[in-house]
This record gives C-alpha cells, sequence and structure tokens, in this order.
C-alpha cells in the first residue's frame, strides 16, 4: 500500500491505515522519510478515535521524550491508564512495571505490581504470562517460589508473542527439574524451538549441552555449530566458548588467532574473561606476536575490573621489569588478587612474607598464613613450604625453592623470582602461574 493510500484510508478513519501511516511517518518507511512530528499527530488522532495501540504509544512518548515531545510523566500515566481501560495488555504490564520499578511517579509496591501482571497475563498476553513465570521461578515481588506455578505460566507464554524466551525457560526448567521431571531430552526440543527463532541463548545454550554431554558422537562439532550462530548474533557468552575451541581445538582445527578474533569481539563488549585472555596471548605470543606491553594493557582493563587472574598477572609483569616502584605495583596486584581467594596470588604474598622480598619484615606468621590459604585449595608449592614448616623446620632455603623452577643458583632472591621462563611453564615447572587458565598448583 503506498503512502498516498494509506493518507486517504486514514482520514476515512482506518484504524490499521492509521497506524501503518504513523509508522512510516515514524520510520521513513514508503518513501515519507523520517518526521517525528506527523507521527505523533497520527498516534495522536488513533489516542482521541480510542485506539489503545494510539494512547499506549503516546504514553511510551511523553514517558521517554520521542517523537518531538519533551518528557511529562503525568501525560505518560494518563494515557497509560486510557489504555488500561481497555484491558490493553502491554499498558497493564507498563502499570505493572511502574510499581514493580517506582518508575513515573509512582511508589515501590510489590503486591500492586503482581495484580497488574496478573491482569495482563489474564488478557493472554505473552510478556507479562513470562514475567509471572519468573516470579513463580525465582521468588520475585514477594511471590514464595513456585516451580509448578512457574511452569503453568511458562506454557502460557508460549503462545502469547515470546515463543522463544517461554520456550528456552521451558528448557532450563526440563534440563534442571525445576517444577517438573528432569528432562534433557526435552529441555534440548525446548532450547531447538527457542533457537529456530534465533534466540542467542538458547544457541549458546544447546552449545553449551553438546560441548558437555560427552556420551553423543560429534558433540563438539555441534556445539561449535551453536556457539559460533550465537556469536554471530554478538552474544558475549558464545564469543567467549567459541574462541576457547579455537584456542583448544575443540570440534574445530586449533587456531589461537581466531580465537583472539572472537575475545577481541566479547573485550569491545568490557568481558573481563576475554580481556584477559587476550593479554595472556601477547604475554606469551599465541596467535599474535609476543608484545608484553599490550599484555599489560589489557590485563590493566581487566584488573582494573577487579579480575583476579588479571590483577595477578600484570603483577607478574610488573614484577619482571625489576625497579622498585614496579615491585611495589606487582605487590600491591597480587594482595588484591589474594584477597578474592586467588590461591596463586596468596603462594606469591606468601612467598614475599617468607623470604623477605618487598616486605621489611621476615614474618614467619603472615607468610604461613597466606601459604595456607593456598595450600587448603591445593597449591602444590605452598603444600610443599608448609609441609617443611609443620614439621618442626625453617621455611625452606630461597635455594631449596628456586630448583622447583630450575632458577640460576647465583641469582638475587627477586632476580630468581623474576626470571621464569615460558619453556618452564610449558613443562610444568612453574611457580607463579601455568598454562592452563583455571589450573594452578
Amino acid at each position: 500500500m503506498d503512502i498516498e493510500d494509506l493518507i486517504e484510508q486514514s482520514k476515512n478513519g482506518s484504524f490499521i491505515a492509521q497506524y501503518l501511516l504513523a509508522r512510516s511517518y515514524e520510520d521513513g518507511k514508503n518513501g515519507t522519510g523520517i518526521d517525528k512530528e506527523k507521527a505523533f499527530e497520527c498516534y495522536y488522532k488513533m489516542a482521541l478515535d480510542g485506539y489503545a495501540e494510539g494512547q499506549f504509544k503516546l504514553g511510551e512518548c511523553y514517558e521517554n521524550g520521542d517523537l518531538g515531545v519533551g518528557i511529562d510523566k503525568k501525560s505518560a500515566l494518563k494515557w497509560y491508564y486510557k489504555a488500561v481501560l481497555q484491558k490493553y495488555g502491554p499498558a497493564l504490564t507498563k502499570i505493572a512495571e511502574c510499581y514493580a520499578n517506582g518508575k513515573l511517579g509512582l511508589c515501590i509496591d510489590k503486591r500492586r505490581a503482581i495484580k497488574w501482571y496478573y491482569k495482563a497475563a489474564l488478557q493472554k498476553y505473552g510478556p507479562a504470562q513470562l514475567k509471572l513465570g519468573e516470579c513463580y521461578e525465582n521468588g520475585d515481588l514477594g511471590l514464595w517460589i513456585d516451580k509448578e506455578n512457574a511452569i503453568k505460566w511458562y506454557r502460557r507464554a508460549t503462545m502469547g508473542g515470546v515463543e522463544e524466551l517461554a520456550q528456552y525457560k521451558l528448557g532450563e526448567c526440563y534440563y534442571y527439574g525445576a517444577g517438573v521431571s528432569q528432562d534433557e531430552k526435552k529441555a534440548v526440543k525446548y532450547w531447538r524451538k527457542a533457537a529456530k527463532w534465533e534466540l542467542a541463548e538458547a544457541q549458546y545454550r544447546l552449545g553449551l549441552y553438546y560441548e558437555m554431554n560427552y556420551n553423543m558422537p560429534l558433540n563438539k562439532k555441534v556445539a561449535v555449530i551453536w556457539y559460533r550462530k550465537a556469536a554471530e548474533q554478538n552474544y558475549l557468552k558464545a564469543q567467549i566458548q567459541l574462541g576457547l575451541c579455537y584456542f583448544e581445538g575443540k570440534g574445530i582445527p586449533k587456531s589461537h588467532a581466531i580465537a583472539i578474533k572472537w575475545w577481541l569481539k566479547a573485550a569491545e563488549q568490557g568481558d573481563i574473561h576475554a580481556q584477559f585472555m587476550i593479554g595472556f596471548c601477547y604475554e606469551f605470543g599465541l596467535g599474535v606476536d609476543q608484545d608484553k606491553e599490550k599484555a599489560i594493557e589489557w590485563y590493566r582493563k581487566a584488573a582494573m575490573l577487579g579480575h583476579a587472574k588479571s590483577q595477578y598477572r600484570l603483577g607478574v609483569c610488573y614484577f619482571m621489569k625489576g625497579t622498585e616502584a614496579d615491585i611495589q605495583s606487582a605487590v600491591e596486584l597480587w594482595l588484591k588478587a589474594a584477597e578474592q581467594g586467588y590461591a596463586q596470588a596468596q603462594f606469591s604474598i606468601g612467598v614475599c612474607y617468607a623470604y623477605d622480598i618487598y616486605f621489611n619484615d621476615y614474618t614467619k606468621q603472615e607468610a604461613h598464613e597466606w601459604l595456607l590459604m593456598a595450600a587448603k585449595q591445593g597449591h602444590g608449592a605452598a603444600r610443599t613450604i608448609l609441609e617443611k614448616y609443620e614439621s618442626g623446620e625453617y621455611f625452606p632455603h630461597i635455594d631449596d625453592i628456586k630448583s622447583m623452577v630450575e632458577w640460576y643458583p647465583k641469582e638475587s632472591k627477586r632476580q630468581a623470582l623474576s626470571n621464569i621462563k615460558w619453556e618452564d611453564v610449558q613443562k610444568g615447572q612453574r611457580w607463579f602461574d601455568s598454562y592452563s587458565f583455571d589450573s594452578e598448583d
């Protein structure tokens, strides 16, 4: 239908023509070009003619300051309530959201929020049905956790315009046995239905399932297919996992360079794990030319956001520079990581106390406490040191500790600690770190 026909039919009172004309002016379709003023006029005419869609749209305009009008909370509520009188699902849900979050001048009232969600859900409005399901599943807005009721509302939502999200939620319930008997096959069935709607969360969940389910043939290859579908939609978790598949050669030929490509996409979204892994690759020249300064740059981004492994590796990079200022920065970073429970950093702080590295006083009690923390998490070198100490001996001599990683006997303590070679790390003769992202013994 061309623009002239829409204008003519709109003048004759056609609701559909009025709506399509408004959308044309709003989006610049049908050759009209974007005209916010005319779009608002069309919606306003719809609202005055009693159409709930127009009334609701005016509410959105006044709430958000769209289509050239200023933000006006009272006017927004007025138009939303006019649409509510017609039992319009989106308007009922909007009032529920206002009570749930204290928006548009309404005070937070969880009980009223649930009441309004129920009203919208009874109009078979899918988003409200989905929200009720989530409230029952998680115990939100004052409801008791009731998994069976959650399942009931998720099932209803599959017929209410949010099929993909509801099917994804049902898949999660069947996978974990929440409100229904646990059934992985049904979980996969619902995830597949949601994935057909291009729901990235479902595609990622399928990838995770096929990667972790070792009883299925070719599961790693299938996992990569699903990860890629979600990653191409800029789904962060899928980008991380797809990068790991390339990095480790799981279900696809190994390529550190392609792994970094996907992690860069995740890092652009501010993901600290991706930032850490990019820094790791630059530090050791995996898929890129080795570049310590770029490694420091990426580690610093994640470390500033509290990522313990990045704080630790950034500390190692500073420590290996060897100046007093760099060593101070390194120990400060290790302390931050150690306080988060990171065993490798706890071990490093314990060693610094035990061997008078950076700290002014040789403090066996502090050393013992930090090493014990690391040892309780299974840190092998920490256990080795503590076994001697707790058997009545002093801490092992620094030369004995150096032999664990083939350090050179003539080096000073700081030089010995900083001169870890990547070749030694690969052999498993390590102290500060390991090749694995998750295992530091």
